[in-house]
């Protein structure tokens, strides 16, 4: 695409291409709370990190995705609890956008699945999903 065809989409605001986080994990960007508050159907509670018996359970009921120990649960059978997280991430995404420098209409946060990747797993990117990048 063109830069006047991105610029269509995009803010007055320019972003700083993520200059404000720091390399060690910190970050003055805003952040998702540490408790996740994470309901899976046919689990539980689960804490994280995982925990070895909840792990058996998540690899019982979930479908392989990728090379190695790698499972996968659909969306819907997922809950997140806590209920700072959807505010949490409402404000990430507007903080993403503004370093992307597009208007945070543009860019949505939605789960799709929960991977659980086991040592020595890995996930392999494939084109499943034509809305995701």
């Amino acid at each position: 695409e063109s830069i006047s065809t991105a610029y269509e989409y995009g803010t007055t605001h320019w972003g700083n291409c993520c200059y404000a986080d720091i390399a060690d994990g910190s970050t003055v960007s805003p952040a998702l709370p540490s408790t996740v508050g994470l309901r899976i159907s046919g689990v539980g509670n689960v804490p994280l990190p995982i925990l070895g018996h909840q792990a058996n359970k998540i690899k019982s009921m979930s479908t392989t995705n990728g090379g190695g120990p790698v499972f996968e649960i659909d969306a819907d059978e997922i809950k997140i609890q806590n209920p700072q997280w959807e505010t949490s991430l409402e404000k990430l995404v507007e903080t993403v956008a503004y370093k992307l420098g597009v208007l945070p209409s543009y860019l949505s946060a939605e789960l799709d699945k929960l991977l659980y990747v086991e040592k020595g797993g890995h996930i392999e990117r494939g084109s499943d999903n034509e809305d995701v990048l």
